[in-house]
């Protein structure tokens, strides 16, 4: 049947590693792997950051308006697994 339809549409690969407007186009039983790059997006975005030229209000700032934004919009399309969002919250209490 899915070979059928594959045939139909001319398809002839299927890619379940692709995504979709940043967020992973396929999401199976272990969603952890798929959300995975977020924890990773915000660690290198953290990284480079001056931590010691910042005040405490503008590495709040900084917090609030960049690492913790960049998940949202994969928070309000999908239901994050509680071990990405702790991966999220420790690598912004590590900066």
């Amino acid at each position: 049947m899915k070979e059928e339809i594959c045939e139909t549409l001319n398809i002839m690969t299927e890619a379940l590693n692709d995504t979709y407007l940043g967020l992973p186009a396929m999401v199976g039983a272990e969603r952890s792997d798929c959300f995975k790059h977020l924890v990773d997006r915000v660690r290198t975005k953290t990284k480079g950051w001056k931590s010691k030229v910042l005040s405490m209000g503008g590495k709040e700032v900084l917090i609030k308006l960049i690492a913790e934004a960049m998940p949202v919009y994969a928070m309000m399309i999908f239901k994050i697994p509680k071990n990405i969002c702790k991966g999220i919250l420790d690598t912004i209490a590590q900066f």
